[in-house]
C-alpha cells in the first residue's frame, strides 16, 4: 500500500510537509539535462498497461483536461468541465457529470459533487460549492448529494459538513448515509484504527482531540496539533508550541520539547530543533533519541526506506533523499519537492520553474527510471501501475497515464 499521511489535523504554522546534507562519498548524484516536454505528435501509446515495464509509455493517451490517480481500478478524469471515471484501458465507465470527484475508497464508494458554480480554496484544497454525496463503481448514488462538504470514507465512516465553511459543523455518516455522529465539530479527519481527530472551537481558539466510533472523546480536545499515520501507532501532539509523543494507549512517551514535528513512519519521525528559519530538522526514534542529527532545513517522513530532505534557504535550497541511517543517497538538486516513493519510484521536477521544467521518475538509488519529459506538476505518483502525467503547458495541456 502506498504510504499515506493521515494528518490528524494541524492548524496555523504547525503544519508544513517538505524535504540534505553535503555530498558524501559513494552517493548518487543525478545529473540530467531535461528533455523538452512532449508535444502531442510525439506521444507513444502502449498496447496495454505493462507492470514493471519502466518505459514511461502512454497506457492511456493524454486526452483529459485533468485527471487523478487510480484507486480500486478506476480513476477520476475531467472533460469539458465535468468529472467522470475511466478504467485501466481508458474506457469511460461513469460518464462525466460531476462538478468534482475523488478516488474510490476501499469500500468501493467515491465522493462526488453535484451542482454549484465553482468553490473556494481553503487550506490548500478547492472546496466545491455544490452538494456532496457518494457513488458506487456503477455510478449509482448510495448516499445522495446533500452535504456542503465531505471527505473520503475510511473504516466505513465518512466525514461530512452541514452548513457553510465558516459556520457549518462536521459529523460522520455510514455507508447508507445515516448520520451516526451528529455534526458538532469545527473540522475533522477520517477514522484511523478506530478513532478520528476532531477540532472544537472557533478560528481563534481551536483545540484538537480524538473520538471513538460513537463520537465519544477518548482524548479530550486540549491540543494544538495531533499527527498520525498509517505506518505507526504513535501520535505526535503539540501543546503551547512544543511537540511530544504518545503511544496507542495515549500514554505520554516523550514530553513536549520539539519546535516542530512530522508524523512517525515506522520507527522514525522528523523533528525540528530551533525556530523556523534558524532551526534544523533531524529524526528521532520512539524513545525521543535523536538518531539522525538535526542538519536539514526541511524533512519529510520516511517512505519505503527513503526520506526527502531540503538544504538551503527558502528560495535557493534543493531537495534530495536520505536513507534510514542519515546517509545521502540522492544529493540535493531538485528545486521542487519530490513525490513520496510509490511502487519504487518518486516523481521529480527538473528545472527551477514549473512553467519550463520537466517531470520524470527516479528509483531509490537516484537513477532515472523514466527521463524528465512531461509537463511539471505535483501529485503524479504511481498507483496501481499507472501515473498521471501532462503533455503541454499548464493552461492547454492534456493529461494521460503512463506505465512503469
Amino acid at each position: 500500500m502506498p504510504f499515506q499521511l493521515k494528518l490528524g489535523l494541524v492548524f496555523s504554522t504547525l503544519v508544513a510537509l517538505a524535504a540534505c546534507q553535503p555530498k558524501e562519498q559513494g552517493e548518487v548524484h543525478v545529473q540530467v539535462v531535461a528533455s523538452a516536454p512532449l508535444a502531442p505528435d510525439q506521444i507513444i501509446v502502449a498496447a496495454s498497461p505493462a507492470q514493471g515495464d519502466r518505459t514511461g509509455k502512454f497506457a492511456i493517451a493524454p486526452t483529459f483536461d485533468s485527471a487523478a490517480s487510480f484507486s480500486q481500478g478506476l480513476a477520476a478524469v475531467e472533460q469539458n468541465g465535468k468529472w467522470g471515471y475511466i478504467d485501466k484501458v481508458g474506457r469511460m465507465v461513469i460518464d462525466p457529470q460531476f462538478g468534482s470527484a475523488r478516488k474510490f475508497a476501499a469500500n468501493g464508494l467515491a465522493q462526488v459533487v453535484v451542482g454549484g458554480t465553482g468553490g473556494r480554496w481553503v487550506e490548500g484544497r478547492l472546496v466545491p460549492d455544490g452538494k456532496h454525496g457518494y457513488i458506487n463503481k456503477q455510478g449509482k448514488f448510495l448516499v445522495n448529494p446533500q452535504f456542503d462538504d465531505a471527505q473520503e470514507f475510511s473504516e466505513k465512516l465518512a466525514p461530512v459538513r452541514v452548513g457553510d465553511f465558516d459556520t457549518g459543523k462536521w459529523g460522520f455518516v455510514d455507508e447508507e448515509g445515516k448520520m451516526v455522529i451528529e455534526p458538532q465539530f469545527s473540522d475533522v479527519g477520517g477514522f484511523l484504527r478506530g478513532t478520528a481527530t476532531v477540532v472544537v472551537g472557533d478560528k481563534t481558539n481551536r483545540k484538537l482531540g480524538l473520538i471513538d466510533r460513537n463520537g465519544k472523546f477518548i482524548l479530550n480536545p486540549e491540543f494544538d496539533g495531533l499527527l498520525r499515520s498509517e505506518d505507526s501507532e504513535l501520535i505526535a501532539y503539540a501543546v503551547s508550541g512544543k511537540w511530544g509523543v504518545m503511544d496507542a494507549k495515549l500514554n505520554v512517551l516523550i514530553t513536549p520539547q520539539f519546535d516542530d514535528m512530522r508524523p512517525f513512519s515506522g520507527s522514525l519521525a522528523p523533528v525540528r530543533i530551533g525556530g523556523y528559519a534558524p532551526g534544523k530538522w533531524g529524526y528521532i526514534d520512539s524513545s525521543g533519541k535523536i538518531v539522525i542529527n538535526p542538519q536539514f532545513d526541511r524533512a519529510n517522513p520516511f517512505v519505503d526506506g527513503r526520506a526527502a530532505i531540503y538544504v538551503g534557504d527558502v528560495l535557493k535550497g534543493k531537495w534530495g533523499f536520505i536513507d534510514a541511517t542519515g546517509k545521502t543517497v540522492v544529493s540535493p538538486q531538485f528545486a521542487w519537492p519530490p513525490g513520496y516513493f510509490s511502487e519504487g519510484l518518486s516523481a521529480v521536477i527538473v528545472g527551477d520553474s514549473t512553467d519550463t521544467g520537466a517531470l520524470g521518475y527516479i528509483d531509490k538509488q537516484g537513477k532515472y527510471a523514466i527521463n524528465p519529459q512531461f509537463g511539471a506538476f505535483f501529485g503524479s505518483s504511481f498507483s496501481e501501475g499507472l501515473a498521471v502525467v501532462r503533455v503541454g503547458d499548464a493552461k492547454t495541456g492534456k493529461f494521460g497515464y503512463i506505465n512503469r
